[in-house]
């Protein structure tokens, strides 16, 4: 296990949380890492103001792959529950759905007035939640990405999102 950081410097680190040491850093963004993001199963995505995404193989130090279409700095990033896709948000204002095997870009999910700040995929991945600095969170059908319902939240930024485990009682 790994504590992972990303920094102003553009790079992306590795540390030992046993000792403190600095296990490895990855180098391919040029500008500051602004979200970084683990799957179970091992797979290291990082988004950057540089508004690419990659997704890094840390055995060969290496992006298997660079997802490329956000305009503006990627701000956050979430895997989806059985870690096919992952989906990110940007200062561009969208939200944008990856699959993780094949880099392609599923889809582009646009009605944010602001900065998206924050997303996160239902328990059973069939609805993605993304959120603003509007202070609006947007729920999406994954399948169809079309939009099922906006709700002004709150009168200023949306900082985090979590759907319960659990319907409930």
């Amino acid at each position: 296990r790994y504590i992972t950081s990303g920094a102003m410097d553009g790079s992306v680190r590795l540390w030992d949380p046993a000792t403190g040491d600095e296990i490895k850093g990855l180098l391919e963004h040029s500008i500051p890492i602004t979200v970084v993001a683990w799957s179970a199963n091992g797979l290291l995505a990082s988004g950057s103001r540089d508004t690419l995404i990659c997704l890094w193989n840390v055995e060969t130090d290496r992006p298997l792959r660079t997802l490329i279409g956000h305009s503006r700095a990627i701000s956050t990033l979430a895997w989806s529950p059985d870690e096919s896709m992952l989906a990110s948000g940007a200062e561009d204002r969208t939200v944008r759905i990856w699959d993780v095997r094949t880099g392609e870009q599923l889809a582009i999910l646009a009605s944010h007035p602001r900065t998206v700040r924050c997303i996160a995929w239902s328990p059973d991945g069939e609805v993605l939640a993304s959120a603003d600095d509007n202070g609006q969170i947007n729920l999406w059908d994954t399948h169809l990405a079309k939009p099922i319902r906006m709700i002004d939240a709150h009168s200023g930024s949306v900082l985090c999102l979590a759907w319960s485990p659990t319907q409930p009682n």
